[in-house]
């Protein structure tokens, strides 16, 4: 009896390209009271938003405090050599390596695992 549960197979820069396209990929992460979250939309015309987002919060004697944050990266994406190359407006570059693991719907970028999931914000 053969039993396949999945692949972590390399793909062509050309598929990752496609599977990219039009996707939001999102990460969420929380440690006691601070909590922070980022979410990448691509765009099949090669730009890219790429969302963080930060809160703590802290409650004592004069009551609670929340603060928080929230920055946007805009700029251009590819694939090369099976990473995402990333060149944002402001000049400042990334390369993470994608990979692949046994659930479809998430995939990993550099040392992160992102749920992936679709999106319309291109226009």
């Amino acid at each position: 009896m053969l039993l396949v549960m999945g692949c972590a197979c390399a793909q062509s820069d050309e598929d990752l390209k496609t599977l990219l396209q039009d996707k939001k990929l999102s990460t969420a992460s929380s440690s006691g009271a601070s909590s922070s979250s980022n979410e990448i939309y691509f765009c099949p015309n090669g730009e890219y938003a790429w969302v963080f987002e930060s809160s703590i919060y802290s409650t004592g004697g004069a009551g609670t405090l929340s603060s928080g944050g929230r920055s946007v990266e805009r700029g251009r994406w590819d694939i090369q050599g099976g990473s995402v190359v990333m060149q944002s407006s402001e000049g400042e570059n990334h390369e993470l390596p994608v990979s692949r693991g046994m659930d479809e719907n998430v995939i990993t970028l550099g040392t992160l695992n992102y749920l992936i999931g679709t999106h319309n914000e291109c226009e």
